[in-house]
């Protein structure tokens, strides 16, 4: 496109901008944001003072990512203001055009607020709205009381309906939300009828997890905020599928933290996870730390080799994972050395778990297809040490380390506390 005119609907507002500074504008988008003509919007320096405040970086950002070609154009809702500072809820339309030979940015509007204020607007206009919506990768359901109203065929799609007639079908969409989440979207959607005055009312973007009529699970980006439809108050559900984002998170997140060959935490993890127990009120005097290693283990890789090494680490693991209890923390320390992070009751509690940890071992073979091989631990046990009224886990680590040290030196295959 060279800069011809083109005809649109009186149904739609059009600009066209290049870094937000307009190039074309109809009077339909002129007249929605409450000025007389198309001229009196090409006389501002930027369009963006049209958009609210608040979402203005967002507006910038999202123009950089569709010019770039880091975002693909779609169909997005916003709130921008009116000339008189009114604010409004427009679904823009976005489409990358040639204008005088460069690149540039065509926005086409409607006026969601406007659209949804009457039945008889909302009737005039449901089917623009449909085209559009129905346009979009996001998928977007209206709903009250979740009452199913009105979705796109998007919606459908990324919840596993091969309509939106099936969605609309269902008495409720709670059904399709994973009950872990069930009582958040109740909330959220109570909390917005009580701004029901307010039709620009929205709740923060969030990541929920629902259920597709065949089982499956698929994770999902929403906003929810107040719409009027036919005349009553209604929710509207903008969505995204974030499955693959969520799966490749939850593995970066798994790669981090856990030890590749024995699957439980690594050396950072645990102490992470160790911290943030007692960040958030766990009980320092009923939390003691065992750090132990396999007796010998160079004498099983010099006899068997290092890959009998490995699946001897790994029998131990799966070993005392199984006869753990299910609040302890269990991490790899690094080669043969392991850590333990027990709530129990007082000392003698927690060394009796290790005790019993080291005869569950002591009392099995680790068996390969050539050899059966008798493992032993030697294990130091300490309580949480406090520097400066606060705990210190370096310093208890260091207290079972020695406790560690001891019991190799008094004979291996022991139990020793800490100061003891």
């Amino acid at each position: 496109m060279e800069g011809e005119a083109v005809d649109y609907s009186a149904h739609y507002g059009v600009i066209i901008h290049r870094d937000f500074v307009p190039l074309h504008v109809d009077d339909n988008f002129a007249q929605t944001f409450g000025f007389d003509s198309a001229n009196d919007v090409l006389a501002l320096s930027s369009v963006l003072d049209l958009i609210a405040p608040d979402s203005r970086d967002i507006a910038a950002h999202t123009y950089y990512a569709l010019m770039s070609g880091i975002e693909k154009p779609q169909v997005r809702s916003y709130i921008n203001h009116r000339l008189d500072g009114t604010p409004m809820q427009v679904l823009a339309v976005e489409h990358i055009v040639e204008w005088q030979g460069r690149s540039a940015l065509q926005i086409t509007i409607v006026d969601l607020s406007d659209v949804m204020l009457t039945r008889d607007r909302l009737a005039a206009s449901e089917k623009r709205y449909r085209e559009l919506v129905d346009g979009s990768v996001q998928g977007v359901l209206v709903h009250q009381h979740f009452k199913p109203l009105f979705c796109n065929q998007a919606y459908a799609n990324i919840l596993g309906f091969d309509y939106p007639e099936q969605v609309l079908a269902l008495e409720s969409i709670i059904s399709v939300i994973h009950p872990d989440f069930q009582k958040q979207r109740i909330t959220v959607t109570e909390v917005l009828d009580d701004h029901e005055g307010n039709k620009l009312a929205a709740s923060p973007k969030t990541e929920i997890k629902c259920i597709k009529p065949n089982g499956e699970e698929v994770w999902v980006e929403l906003i929810e905020r107040n719409i009027e439809w036919e005349g009553q108050s209604a929710s509207q559900v903008t969505l995204t599928d974030t499955t693959e984002q969520y799966l490749l998170k939850q593995q970066l997140q798994h790669q981090a933290e856990i030890d590749e060959l024995t699957q439980i935490l690594n050396r950072r993890a645990f102490s992470q996870k160790a911290e943030q127990i007692f960040a958030n009120g766990g009980d320092p005097l009923s939390h003691f730390c065992v750090l132990f290693d396999i007796d010998d283990f160079k004498h099983i890789n010099d006899c068997f080799g290092h890959q009998i090494g490995d699946e001897a680490i790994c029998y131990l693991v799966n070993l005392f994972a199984a006869n753990l209890p299910h609040d302890a923390l269990f991490g790899r320390w690094g080669g043969e050395e392991f850590v333990i992070l027990l709530s129990c009751y007082d000392i003698n509690n927690a060394y009796n778990k290790c005790e019993a940890l080291r005869h569950q071992l002591e009392n099995h073979l680790f068996s390969t297809e050539q050899h059966d091989i008798k493992l032993s631990v030697s294990l130091g046990l300490s309580p949480m040490i406090f520097k400066q009224d606060s705990i210190s886990l370096s310093a208890t680590i260091n207290a079972a380390d020695k406790a560690l040290y001891q019991a190799k030196t008094q004979g291996k295959n022991q139990t020793v506390i800490a100061n003891k």
